[in-house]
């Protein structure tokens, strides 16, 4: 070994007894693990190389500052009585007397450090554990087992010291002559040539159905499914296979049944990678001291939290064996640990819904045993869709009414609504429902410029019983509804009110001892107004109900202005328990937080009974039918499944039919407003809905509160 320039180590067996602890995370000098923590540790100079090279490479836009998290990483002295020194004293048995040399960053360079702990979680999500990447990983690891089995050479550590990843998929190994390597060369040609495999199969803790009898059911299952070689891995993925080919044969797919091999397919879960393990380095410095990163920042919650949700095993198959790898999967999982899935995860894998229905039904119908498989939520509907000359001739003349009434739509960058528009809105929903989608728009509380203008007016008139001059200031920042409604004013002749009225454009034009009323066109959950509200008033982003920002806190002046006047709010519709949490709210922060009031409140869902939009006999189904259309609106968001049953009816689920003739508040049943692009579950709104940009310059959008 030679050991060119490397002072005070001739001994290169003892250079390589010092470096191996380093290595593993130790450190021969005990009052310096500093040493092993630049080799081995939470910030140490291989994470600093490998994640800002992989980034790059992948084209991944995430920050790694390496030269910033450098400047700000130092050797920082700890006293063995302090509070961090304890940790070495009891665990190294050294004197409270010694100091103990640690890893540390500046706090000043607390950024760079956050930067590198959530990179390398979603590296993880976005690379390292991609859905091909596994894919790929797991007919590597297949080709392996073939040869470790078979060929006494793969046995032996030697033969992968001289084995390369580039000599591997070249097949420089393939002595050929016996089944093993031809078995294995036949997985690796795959790879090289791109050969397609799928998800046949999604699953998680989260996906499981409850109620689950047996508590310890997750438990039961995951050695049969861990990414680990193991008796019950292998067990696992056989009675996979057999069942499978059982299924395809009996189908009358024996020639595909025969390419079926335990090769073919690829079970993965991988394991979470202990975010709290990985954040274990110090932060400080020798003037204040040093804590534990974790103690100054929590990113490792948010990071565990986000891993737990993104810790989705798959089974992987070749296409052609996909559906029946699905059945066959999900019925020894059933078997082992009586654990069945949601048929919702069937969103996350390559198969078509209603051709695996249609594949199950005709094993059903031979006498197969296979899982029930009903409608995922967000699937397109099973049934049979109609035809647009079938809803034009059914339905024609409700339609025209209704491109007449809803003409005036005019979204900023969508197109307006007529009859083509309606129909094609129509036609997304199965025959037998289009009817129920019929009736949801003969519900819908339309807004045009007039009738909003006589709320406006009915609202001044109220406010003229009590005061003689109102000042009137729109809740919300430059781009919001509430902006848009003051040109409205304009509408109103106000000779006919006995009121003097000051509309402002900022909150700096305050006028002092003047009553104030802060008007919006709706309020739904009143997260959105409180959130604007706070940020007038200088609260910190932690006690924001909505993580957006709206408007600049207020200056002094303002703020002292403010003070002396009363404060009422009003809005067009929405929802009077939203309304009832903003005043309560606002009481807090403002003494004379007075009245609030909705014009037109909208606080029952439209598949209640006392909505009376429905019939008893068509609500129920036609709640599911909308849940579904939601979910699928909703496919391109990256959102947990229970966030998006959340928002499938409007957000909140209250299934609000508002809808005002320049935008759609999010408390609006989501099948009428959102858009979906995916190309296996599109959805098209009727009434799309405006995007507006924050005061930060993000995107969000208008019209009502979430």
């Amino acid at each position: 070994m030679a050991l060119a320039g490397i002072p005070h180590w001739a001994d290169a067996n003892a250079l390589a007894n010092y470096l191996a602890p380093l290595i593993v995370g130790s450190t021969p000098y005990l009052t310096r693990p500093f040493l092993g923590e630049i080799i081995s540790g939470a910030v140490d100079a291989d994470k600093l190389d490998y994640m800002a090279r992989d980034c790059y490479l992948a084209g991944l836009p995430m920050p790694v500052d390496v030269e910033r998290l450098l400047q700000k990483l130092q050797a920082v002295g700890v006293s063995g009585s302090s509070e961090s020194g304890k940790y070495w004293v009891d665990f190294t048995g050294l004197s409270p007397n010694e100091t103990i040399y640690v890893l540390a960053v500046d706090e000043r360079g607390g950024i760079a450090a956050e930067e590198l702990v959530v990179s390398r979680v979603l590296l993880y999500s976005k690379l390292y554990h991609h859905q091909k990447v596994r894919a790929l990983e797991g007919l590597v690891e297949n080709a392996l087992d073939v040869l470790i089995y078979g060929e006494q050479s793969f046995s032996s550590i030697d033969t992968y010291f001289r084995l390369t990843d580039a000599d591997f998929l070249a097949e420089r190994w393939n002595a050929g002559g016996s089944d093993y390597f031809t078995r294995a060369a036949r997985i690796v040609r795959r790879i090289g040539a791109r050969y397609e495999i799928v998800r046949a199969l999604a699953f998680s803790p989260a996906m499981v159905k409850t109620p689950v009898e047996d508590p310890i059911a997750w438990a039961k299952l995951k050695p049969y499914v861990s990414r680990e070689r193991t008796p019950e891995s292998l067990e696992f993925r056989e009675r996979i296979v057999e069942l499978a080919k059982s299924y395809l044969n009996l189908c009358g797919s024996a020639a595909v049944a025969d390419t079926l091999t335990l090769d073919s397919i690829i079970v993965d879960l991988p394991e979470p990678q202990g975010i709290s393990e990985k954040t274990r380095f110090y932060v400080g410095n020798e003037e204040m001291g040093v804590r534990h990163y974790s103690e100054v920042a929590r990113v490792d919650r948010w990071a565990e939290a986000y891993e737990a949700d993104k810790s989705i095993g798959y089974v992987f198959a070749p296409p052609e064996h996909a559906m029946a790898i699905h059945l066959a999967a999900r019925l020894v999982i059933r078997e082992i640990s009586g654990i069945t899935f949601e048929d919702r995860q069937l969103t996350l894998t390559k198969i078509v819904a209603d051709e695996l229905i249609a594949f199950a039904r005709v094993l059903h119908d031979r006498g197969a045993r296979v899982v029930e498989i009903d409608l995922p939520l967000g699937a397109k509907p099973v049934a049979p869709m109609p035809s647009r000359a079938e809803v034009e001739s059914r339905f024609g003349g409700q339609i025209a009414e209704l491109a007449s009434r809803f003409h005036g739509y005019t979204p900023v960058d969508g197109p307006a609504v007529d009859a083509q528009r309606i129909v094609d809105w129509l036609t997304q929903f199965a025959r037998d429902d289009v009817h129920l989608a019929m009736t949801v728009l003969q519900s819908v509380k339309y807004w045009t410029r007039r009738a909003l203008a006589d709320a406006l007016r009915i609202g001044l008139q109220r406010l003229a019983e009590r005061h003689s001059l109102v000042q009137l200031v729109p809740l919300g920042g430059p781009t919001t509804s509430a902006e848009h409604l003051k040109y409205i004013f304009g509408d109103i002749d106000q000779t006919e009110l006995r009121l003097e009225v000051r509309l402002l454009s900022s909150m700096e034009d305050l006028r002092p001892n003047v009553p104030v009323v802060f008007y919006d066109d709706y309020i739904g959950s009143g997260g959105q107004s409180i959130t604007v509200f706070m940020q007038w008033f200088g609260r910190p982003r932690t006690d924001w109900k909505v993580n957006e920002h709206h408007v600049e806190p207020l200056s002094r002046g303002a703020l002292a202005k403010l003070e002396t006047c009363e404060v009422n709010c009003f809005f067009v519709a929405g929802r009077r328990d939203g309304l009832a949490l903003l005043m309560e709210t606002l009481a807090t922060m403002h003494p004379q937080a007075k009245d609030g009031w909705i014009l037109s409140p909208s606080d029952v869902s439209c598949f209640r009974p006392a909505a009376s939009v429905f019939a008893n006999d068509d609500a129920d189904r036609a709640q599911k039918v909308f849940q579904a259309a939601g979910l699928c609106a909703l496919t391109e968001e990256s959102w947990p499944n229970d966030k998006k049953l959340d928002r499938a009816l409007g957000y909140g689920n209250n299934a609000d039919l508002t809808v005002f003739w320049y935008n759609v508040p999010a408390s609006t049943l989501t099948a009428l407003w959102k858009e979906s692009r995916d190309k296996e579950a599109p959805w098209s709104p009727l009434f799309l809905r405006r995007k507006r940009v924050s005061a930060t310059g993000n995107v969000g959008f208008g019209s009502g509160a979430l």
